[in-house]
């Protein structure tokens, strides 16, 4: 009787085609390139294999230019960040901000003069918002954007009630930035995200909600990625639609950060912690129902406050 169970399991896989008994079909791994950063370093996961794409020790946020050929990432110094654009080819860098105070370091001068680029966005249409507290008398953070081709840097029109924002996020077609705004007392520390239309000025809630961090436009840019952590403490990914206002529960109790979509808005990649070291995990959303979350990458130092970002192959 076993003898002929084996032939019947043998013949079933025979007749369905696989041409082996057992053998599972292979998921496809998701499409394109994920930048992400470890040890302070740009490194690449691309077609189930990861690369260190150059090293550093001084890196953050990597984002994908448009055309998939070049990054935009933040190299901070002492006490003070930059703005650098790399071209992946020719590996030659250009310097979008010079935030290095001229004083000697470690002088009351050289403090005082710090300045910080941080939280790169590299919109479709063409231009890179970051968040910097150059020109800012009181030491508050703003929205800027540049012109990568031609240096040219401007402010963004400013609400006038924010105090810290971070976590930068522009909309592919470059009308509306979603970022994270904190605010302080002495009984509390709310954590949300708005989003701001940048001919305008004019800022509104993603949610109606507290603890939100991380939000990350779709390429329809409509929909926003975000994690919120609920009263157990559990950090999970959602996508909120910002005209409807329709929540979609990515993930289940991963304790995600930092999450990026794929260029086709099919997937969404993500880090989840476990057992105290975070994880690059990817999964497929059609944008009505989320898949299976699969891990794709998992070493120790890798900085998941980074976040990550998508392209594809070039």
């Amino acid at each position: 009787m076993k003898q002929r169970g084996l032939v019947v399991v043998l013949l079933a896989g025979l007749i369905l085609g696989t041409g082996q008994p057992f053998a599972a079909a292979k998921e496809a791994d998701p499409p394109g390139r994920i930048a992400f950063v470890r040890a302070g370093s740009v490194w690449i996961w691309a077609n189930g294999d990861q690369h260190r794409l150059f090293k550093d020790g001084s890196i953050g946020d990597p984002r994908w230019s448009p055309d998939g050929k070049r990054l935009v990432f933040v190299r901070a110094g002492n006490s003070y960040s930059d703005l650098i654009v790399r071209d992946v080819a020719t590996k030659g860098e250009t310097a979008l901000t010079a935030n290095r105070p001229p004083y000697e370091e470690g002088s009351p001068e050289y403090a005082a003069a710090s300045v910080w680029a941080i939280d790169p966005s590299w919109a479709k249409s063409g231009e890179i918002g970051f968040i910097s507290d150059a020109q800012s008398p009181d030491e508050t953070f703003n929205i800027w954007l540049v012109d990568p081709e031609t240096g040219q840097t401007w402010l963004a029109p400013i609400p006038g009630d924010e105090s810290y924002i971070d976590s930068l996020s522009l909309s592919p077609d470059g009308t509306h930035a979603a970022y994270v705004v904190r605010e302080y007392d002495d009984l509390r520390h709310d954590v949300t995200v708005r989003v701001r239309d940048l001919a305008t000025g004019e800022a509104h809630p993603l949610i109606n909600q507290s603890n939100v961090i991380d939000p990350a436009y779709a390429p329809d840019s409509r929909r926003i990625a975000v994690v919120i952590r609920d009263d157990a403490g559990h950090a999970d990914l959602w996508a909120i639609d910002d005209l409807s206002g329709k929540r979609t529960r990515v993930t289940n109790g991963m304790n995600a950060a930092g999450a990026c979509w794929s260029p086709d808005g099919k997937w969404l990649a993500f880090f989840a912690m476990v057992d105290f070291e975070f994880q690059l995990w990817a999964v497929p959303f059609d944008g009505t129902a989320p898949g299976e979350p699969r891990e794709l990458y998992q070493a120790n130092s890798i900085d998941p406050t980074s976040g990550c970002s998508w392209s594809a192959e070039t």
